[in-house]
């Protein structure tokens, strides 16, 4: 039978047992000062031992010491708890603002878990706007024997000791927690507890271990730092450049971002580095690729020394050759592009990794001079520093807006291209630009512009080429490209080239545009006579029709000019058209179209008629003025006009019937329809060429093509043509 007694040997109850449901009453002291902040946590697995987290504690309490005792508990004041911050003041400023001591962030704190940087070159504030402290004796003593008071002015604590003032008997400078730093020791907050100031009283004891130290002697102190190497973070130590991660040192892979923020003797100084055990695998390793040749340091002429070395060309050796062995060959690459790439263009030719002015490697590192230029596009060649460097800062500053906004590039490259075009007229007109983004795009924008004029009908020319989108391919006179994709927009009539007599008699007043090549050049670099532009232009106004002349492939430059329409070897009458059309070389390179209209045809589109995404970006428009910069500043003009006649003299055979063209747009005819052949024995020689023709070879070099890769071609062009004519003969 159960006794009705409890079986205690307490006759009243606890104040626990009387309120069962108020707050655990948590450790406090003197009832007359501000209570705790944190509760009294009880620990399992202690014997009830209860441990006590204040709210300045950041490392946890040690187990009670055998014969020390707790302080009895005491109970909260009426609704007494530890009182918590609302959601609302989470992150607001601790009461202890009203001294003037701005708080740390936790992870900031000089007393904090220990796994950031600690010590006077913590990041945060300083601590500083602490108020002077009053004089005070050393160890609650009476002061004497000649000795001041401890008092000290705020800006004279120390700074290492959380609170920033002085410490009671530690006269004669700071000393070392004994054994070092504890980084791993710390631990978070109390959390969102709210944080008062309170007077300190004596805790419990905590089990220290045991440490011999002789009577007298202080602990050691940590050694000095050594002196400032240099300002901020040290970089990774230099080693030699490989192609590859695992040729990097391994001593320097390790080591802290920030070289000052260790701790003892290793403060302040390099890192340390050290050998480290690598990771599991194969032990061999291969030697670091070759670096690259070095340049010439004196050139002569005007030609640039390329651009500077940049990593990935470390490991190239001479000629450019693969990095390594297991990089993938023109063969790998071309199977890639199979299967990766719409079949437009047939297989390509080979497959280019890199070029420096007008040389250009390929994936099996064979070196060729490029005498195509990218179909008259890089008229600077590849990778020169002014067009490097305009691209790169340009594109640091602003890359890409939409055309809601306009760009000082756009405008100043817009300005530019109209001086040039006005330049050699009698008396200026007002024009206006359009940018796109390539040559059919151009064209297209003056197609529509052509029928704003309320006129249908455009006059255009056998062996033209205007471009592939439906529109530019409608002026497209090839049938190869026309068909597969027919009916064709607009209304176009074709005539033959140079003929101003069939000219004359397609165009009549329903006529609004007649467009002609200036040099028509897919078809093999074919030149009219001189006469040609200005009678096209002269029939064109007496019809009240517009001149529209596309310089896509001619203009900037290539025919030793800044259009072909004013180079005087191809006119001999000023012409002055109502709608011009530029690309390819007009950035060297970077894509890039304009649409130039004069008289009132600039004034025909209205907001809304026509619009582009990317035409005129910042970094297509730097890129092109760099490039009228460099041509006009290393007189290219002249140079290409030069270097033109000294390519007609080294291709210069019998089997050579004609070359046409002027400047640096050549087209050679041949006696026999063997250009795809010359093409490939070219291509093994060392050299790119373009068959535009069965017959005819195109050559589009750079402008600043020098004179060596001129020779070298005279040198190997009668080779060429003898393994192109006679395969057998040539290999035996």
């Amino acid at each position: 039978m159960t006794s009705p007694t409890p079986t205690s040997t307490r006759t009243a109850r606890t104040p626990h047992e009387r309120h069962p449901r108020q707050a655990r009453p948590v450790q406090g002291r003197d009832p007359r000062r501000r209570p705790s902040v944190a509760e009294g946590l009880p620990r399992q697995g202690r014997r009830g031992e209860v441990r006590r987290q204040r709210d300045d504690r950041r490392h946890p309490q040690a187990r009670l010491r055998r014969g020390h005792r707790l302080p009895a508990l005491r109970r909260l004041p009426p609704r007494g708890r530890a009182r918590r911050r609302p959601a609302d003041l989470h992150h607001a400023r601790p009461a202890r603002h009203r001294v003037g001591v701005p708080r740390r962030a936790a992870r900031d704190h000089a007393r904090g878990h220990g796994r950031r940087p600690d010590g006077p070159r913590r990041p945060g504030p300083a601590r500083a706007g602490r108020p002077h402290q009053r004089a005070r004796s050393a160890r609650r003593r009476p002061v004497g024997r000649g000795r001041p008071p401890v008092h000290r002015r705020a800006d004279r604590h120390r700074r290492g000791r959380r609170g920033g003032r002085p410490r009671p008997g530690r006269r004669g400078g700071p000393r070392p927690a004994r054994g070092g730093p504890r980084p791993d020791r710390g631990r978070s907050g109390p959390g969102r507890l709210q944080r008062r100031s309170r007077c300190r009283r004596g805790g419990p004891q905590r089990q220290r271990r045991l440490r011999r130290r002789l009577a007298g002697r202080r602990a050691r102190r940590r050694e000095a730092p050594r002196p400032h190497r240099r300002r901020g973070p040290l970089p990774r130590l230099a080693g030699p450049r490989g192609g590859h991660r695992r040729d990097q040192p391994r001593g320097a892979r390790g080591d802290p971002p920030d070289a000052r923020e260790r701790h003892d003797p290793e403060d302040e100084r390099l890192p340390a580095g050290g050998a480290r055990r690598g990771e599991a695998g194969d032990r061999r390793r291969r030697p670091a690729g070759p670096r690259r040749a070095p340049r010439a340091v004196h050139r002569r002429g005007r030609r640039h020394p390329g651009p500077s070395r940049r990593h990935h060309e470390d490991a190239q050796g001479q000629g450019g050759a693969p990095v390594t062995a297991t990089d993938p060959g023109t063969a790998q690459w071309t199977e890639r592009y199979t299967g990766a790439l719409m079949n437009t263009f047939g297989p390509p030719k080979t497959v280019l990794v890199r070029g420096e002015g007008a040389h250009v490697w390929d994936a099996d590192g064979r070196e060729y001079v490029d005498l195509l230029g990218g179909i008259a596009v890089n008229a600077l060649g590849h990778g020169h520093p002014r067009l490097v460097a305009a691209v790169s800062e340009q594109l640091q500053t602003l890359g890409h807006i939409s055309n809601f906004f306009a760009s000082a590039p756009q405008i100043t490259l817009a300005e530019r291209l109209i001086g040039l075009l006005q330049a050699p007229m009698a008396e200026p007109v007002e024009t206006r630009v359009f940018f796109t983004n390539s040559g059919a795009e151009a064209n297209e924008a003056a197609f529509k512009l052509t029928r704003r004029t309320g006129r249908t009908r455009i006059v255009a020319t056998e062996g033209s080429f205007h471009g592939r989108t439906m529109g530019a391919l409608a002026l497209t006179s090839k049938l190869a490209y026309r068909e597969p994709f027919e009916p064709l927009p607009g209304d176009v009539v074709f005539v033959p080239y140079g003929d101003a007599a069939a000219l004359e008699a397609a165009v009549d007043g329903d006529t609004a545009a007649v467009l002609l090549e200036p040099v028509q050049g897919e078809a093999g670099v074919v030149v009219p006579p001189r006469d040609y532009l200005p009678t096209a232009q002269r029939i064109a106004h007496e019809n009240g029709a517009l001149l529209w002349l596309d310089e896509i492939q001619t203009g900037v430059g290539r025919t030793g000019a800044w259009f072909a329409h004013q180079n005087p070897a191809l006119v001999d009458a000023p012409v002055v058209p109502d709608i011009v059309t530029l690309a390819k070389g007009l950035a060297g390179g970077i894509p890039i179209g304009a649409c130039l209209a004069t008289h009132g045809a600039g004034k025909l589109f209205d907001p809304g008629n026509h619009g582009t995404t990317f035409g005129g970006n910042p970094v297509a428009a730097a890129a092109a003025l760099a490039v009228l910069d460099v041509i006009a500043e290393d007189d290219l003009l002249a140079h290409a006009t030069a270097q033109g006649e000294r390519l007609r003299s080294a291709v210069g055979d019998p089997r050579v019937v004609e070359t046409r063209g002027t400047g640096l747009l050549l087209g050679l005819t041949l006696g026999e329809p063997r250009a795809a052949e010359v093409v490939s024995a070219a291509q093994d020689a060392g050299f790119l060429v373009n068959a535009a023709t069965p017959e005819r070879i195109r050559l589009a070099p750079p402008l600043n093509l020098p004179d060596a890769d001129v020779e070298a071609l005279a040198s190997a062009w009668s080779g060429i043509l003898d393994h192109a004519f006679d395969p057998s003969g040539a290999t035996s």
